[in-house]
This record gives C-alpha cells, sequence and structure tokens, in this order.
C-alpha cells in the first residue's frame, strides 16, 4: 500500500485496468481481477483483495 501512497501514478494505472475489466463486465473484485493484481504486485490473492480495496477506496471509487 505504501507503493501507491508513494506513487499515485501507479494507482492511476490499476485504475484504469479496473476500468477495462469493468467495461468487460467483470468485477474489480473478480478472482481474475484479483489473480491480475495478485501476478502484478506478487502479493498473495488476499493481499491482492486488499490492496485492491485500498486502492479503489482511495482513487477510483467509481470502480465496481
Amino acid at each position: 500500500m505504501e507503493t501507491v501512497k508513494k506513487n499515485p501514478n501507479e494507482a492511476k494505472i490499476l485504475c484504469n485496468k479496473f476500468r477495462e475489466f469493468n467495461s468487460k463486465g467483470i468485477s474489480a473484485s473478480s478472482d481474475k481481477a484479483i489473480e491480475y493484481v495478485s501476478n502484478k504486485k506478487k502479493l498473495t490473492p488476499v493481499n491482492a483483495e486488499i490492496f485492491s480495496i485500498y486502492v479503489i477506496g482511495l482513487h477510483c471509487p467509481d470502480i465496481i
């Protein structure tokens, strides 16, 4: 979470990826989106989900 605090552009990139998922009917909390974050950030699925919720809450609350 520190990475997006220190680098908001990283959060912006992730928000855009979530918007891309949303445009395909895929929720940011779906297994596919969580797997993407998990692989991209080298996190466990649980930590990837927490990280995603944090990013969405602070940087892109329009994401579903």
